[in-house]
């Protein structure tokens, strides 16, 4: 078949990509669609991207009818992509991205365009998956937490499904649930990099604005610099936090006047026996003590007294709720 379907829609929702520090123009999303996981053994059919032209997002679309129309939407999909600077898919760097590049190798086509840089948005939230409940993070799962419901009731396996329907009877009908499969992919990708907000958050990209200790706990309020699209809030002994909207408070549990100031990286850590002395390891073996015990998760790190002066110390308070995520990260994980 000579004639190669393409459609160009314009995109459901606008990214955030505040987190990347990039220009919306040098971003490309992408998404593809295969018969099989293997290369060797299958083929791609259908390529999706999304990109900002003439001030909004749209949605690109190369369609095969069957796999002699693969090199052609694979030449498309790479001539449009060597003109941004980075990639942005979910799960790409598992699956999209290697499946692609060894197209390239079996049709001889340059690799250069897939050579820039490229943000997964599933490694990228990874880690908080279990902070959203999530017991799978495919990304339906977290279009679910974000409060997005598809049209589409296909996955990916079950689309091969339809496809090879479609090449043995080709209804418009088939070819339409294909199309809005990946297109939706595409779509929810885009409002998926919202949930970037929560790691922005967590790297501490967020403004003090008070705080106060009832002796119990202390507690810190912040302002977020990104916006979180769903409220979370997440509780633990230690101490709990909710972030909600642009605002995030942090309460750290307090004991005899003083609150803990964690290190995520215990196993760095050991304690000199007989002594309330947190100590690094490699300073340990660097000043020859040998009569140490290892630090765990719960019991590394020091305490931080209380006082005026430390509810007023906006970039302690700072800095305090940062180690506190970095170990609930751990706790969580």
């Amino acid at each position: 078949m000579d004639h190669l379907l393409e459609t160009v829609n314009s995109s459901r929702y606008t990214p955030d990509l505040r987190y990347f520090s990039q220009e919306e123009e040098t971003v490309l999303f992408f998404d593809i669609e295969t018969t099989g996981l293997s290369p060797e053994k299958s083929h791609l059919y259908l390529i999706g991207c999304a990109y900002r032209q003439n001030g909004t997002f749209v949605t690109r679309q190369w369609f095969a009818e069957d796999s002699s129309q693969e090199f052609a939407i694979l030449e498309s999909f790479l001539d449009l992509a060597k003109d941004f600077r980075l990639l942005i898919s979910y799960n790409g760097a598992t699956f999209d991205l290697p499946y692609l590049r060894k197209k390239c190798r079996a049709y001889q086509l340059s690799e250069d365009p897939l050579s820039i840089p490229m943000a997964d948005l599933f490694r990228i939230i990874s880690p908080y998956r279990n902070l959203f409940s999530l017991k799978h993070l495919h990304q339906t799962d977290l279009e679910r937490f974000l409060g997005l419901y598809r049209q589409d009731c296909y996955n990916g396996k079950e689309l091969i499904a339809v496809y090879e329907k479609y090449r043995r009877s080709p209804e418009p009908r088939l070819l339409d649930a294909l199309l809005l499969h990946n297109r939706e992919d595409i779509d929810c990708m885009l409002y998926c990099t919202k949930s970037l907000a929560y790691p922005c958050a967590f790297e501490g990209r967020f403004q003090y604005e008070d705080g106060s200790c009832d002796g119990k706990r202390c507690t810190f309020r912040f302002r977020l610099e990104v916006t979180v699209p769903t409220p979370l809030s997440v509780k633990h002994k230690m101490g709990s936090f909710r972030m909600e909207n642009q605002s995030l408070t942090v309460s750290i549990s307090s004991a005899d006047g003083t609150i803990p100031y964690f290190h995520s990286d215990y196993e760095h850590y050991v304690w000199l026996a007989g002594e309330n002395t947190l100590m690094e390891k490699r300073l340990a073996r660097l000043l020859h003590l040998t009569d140490v015990r290892p630090a765990d998760l719960y019991s590394c790190y020091e305490a931080v007294s209380v006082t005026k002066a430390l509810l007023s110390d906006g970039d302690k308070a700072k800095q305090l709720s940062i180690q506190f995520f970095k170990w609930l990260l751990r706790v969580f994980s």
